[in-house]
């Protein structure tokens, strides 16, 4: 066990660094820079930002200083004279993902500080309605194979499955905010605002679970044990809750 995870944490960090490597080749390689919309800067000062933020390095050399630290004293290996005795930001092996070129006297840390707990908030309200909706419409469709219930089930998750966000997104503010003002068309911080959002990321991942919970329910159901639980006269639910449940929920596990 122990080497199976350290065999994914490498596999992970080799993902991980060469996703980064691809993204910052591609965006060094597009014509532009961070500055070209600026439209009443003067060229002396585009080239004087672009020296403050190493723009006007080779791209290798601005890699390894997004990468990592890098000395800018002129002794140094990357010292180049002009930035002696500059203070460099630590680079993304420390965690220091440097400034903002959008957004003035902000770092990269400062947005995704500001934005990361509303997203794992987020996160977490749509998967309790991907498990929610998933389980339930799973074990349903499962117990009435066969039936209008089962068909209607799987045409609805093939439907989370094929529809994109916004549109789901679209339709339900139609439904839910102007035809039925249940909820508040935009901002953060109550329950209200909550749950329409995450209901709307969790539908496909519920269409997903659905579709693995009725597969593995149906397979725990033609068990021998099951079978043998039924002719012990156990009744429908306990069979369901206690033996058929635990198997059924191996795939979305």
């Amino acid at each position: 066990m122990t080497r199976f995870l350290l065999r994914r944490l490498l596999w992970f960090a080799i993902t991980m660094f060469v996703v980064m490597s691809v993204s910052f080749v591609l965006m060094r390689s597009v014509k532009g820079g961070p500055f070209d919309q600026d439209r009443n800067v003067e060229p002396a000062i585009e080239q004087n930002l672009k020296k403050k933020y190493h723009l006007d390095w080779p791209m290798w050399k601005q890699f390894l200083h997004y990468v990592g630290p890098v000395n800018l004293d002129e002794r140094g290996p990357f010292g180049d004279g002009e930035h002696s005795g500059e203070k460099t930001f630590g680079g993304v092996l420390s965690g220091d993902f440097g400034p903002s070129f959008r957004y003035r006297d902000y770092t990269v840390n400062d947005i995704i500080g500001q934005s990361l707990p509303i997203s794992a908030l987020l996160g977490i309200v749509a998967m309790m309605w991907a498990l929610a909706l998933g389980i339930s419409t799973g074990i349903a469709s499962a117990l009435r194979r066969g039936s209008g219930l089962d068909l209607a089930m799987r045409l609805a998750a093939t439907g989370g499955i094929a529809l994109p966000n916004f549109v789901i997104a679209g339709f339900l503010i139609i439904c839910f905010v102007f035809l039925i003002p249940l909820f508040p068309v935009a901002g953060w911080g109550s329950i209200r605002t909550m749950i329409l959002p995450g209901f709307c990321l969790g539908l496909v991942f519920a269409a997903y679970i659905s579709r693995l919970t009725r597969t593995g329910m149906l397979e725990a159901l033609s068990q021998e044990h099951i079978r043998t639980a039924h002719a012990k006269g156990l009744s429908p639910r306990t069979v369901v809750m206690r033996h058929a449940l635990k198997g059924g929920l191996l795939p979305v596990v």
